[in-house]
């Protein structure tokens, strides 16, 4: 039973609810011998939620795996992501080609949640709103 104790903070921390998650591993670490299961366990998860342009559930996971391995930063994931990206960008201009511009913002916004200061999708989305005409919008992503 204890195994589902790293799933079940998983499952918090999606939920936003980073303190109850953060108990629930506690509890889980009190009785286990090593933190690497669950720091392992948070890195798959961080690849999973990367494969399916799930940005935002990646960077939840990712932030709590950095405090965990008490670090700033990690260059395998951060390329990973960039990978996952690159690919979902692909996504986009299909997308767009076939004029479903609700779906290539979708992907533009997950993007985002990942990492907001990507200068070029706030450029790419800002275009994109002003293709579809919502021009408040476009202006606010071009500003």
């Amino acid at each position: 039973m204890t195994d589902y104790y790293p799933y079940l903070g998983l499952a918090y921390l999606l939920l936003e609810q980073q303190a109850t998650a953060q108990e629930i591993w506690l509890f889980w670490l009190l009785q286990s011998e090593s933190s690497q299961d669950l720091i392992m366990l948070l890195k798959k998860e961080i690849i999973r939620n990367l494969d399916g342009w799930q940005f935002g559930q990646a960077k939840l996971i990712y932030l709590q795996w950095l405090e965990l391995e008490e670090i700033a930063g990690d260059e395998e994931i951060e390329n990973y992501a960039l990978t996952a990206i690159n690919s979902c960008l692909q996504e986009v201009q299909e997308a767009i080609n076939r004029r479903e511009y609700t779906l290539a913002e979708d992907f533009y916004l997950r993007i985002l949640s990942w990492r907001e200061q990507l200068a070029y999708i706030w450029h790419d989305l800002g275009y994109l709103y002003y293709i579809i005409n919502r021009l408040t919008e476009s202006f606010t992503c071009l500003a």
